[in-house]
């Protein structure tokens, strides 16, 4: 999976002292996730699957159901 991930914030602070806050290492960026996985139909229609990755998640499992 291939996606830009879109950043846009603002910072306020009402600390008179401030706190010194540095966004340079906050942005847009692309992002890349990499899974394997598979499904285990029990009937024509529902399924069990389980995916192993990098990227959201490490470990995914679920129910699929085809329609």
């Amino acid at each position: 999976m291939l996606s830009y991930n879109i950043l846009n914030y603002t910072y306020d602070d009402n600390n008179p002292n401030g706190v010194k806050f540095d966004n340079s290492s906050y942005g847009s960026t692309i992002g890349f996730s990499i899974y394997f996985g598979g499904r285990y139909f029990f009937t024509k229609n529902l399924a069990a699957q389980a995916e192993l990755g990098y990227g959201v998640t490490f470990f995914n499992i679920g129910l699929a159901l085809k329609i």
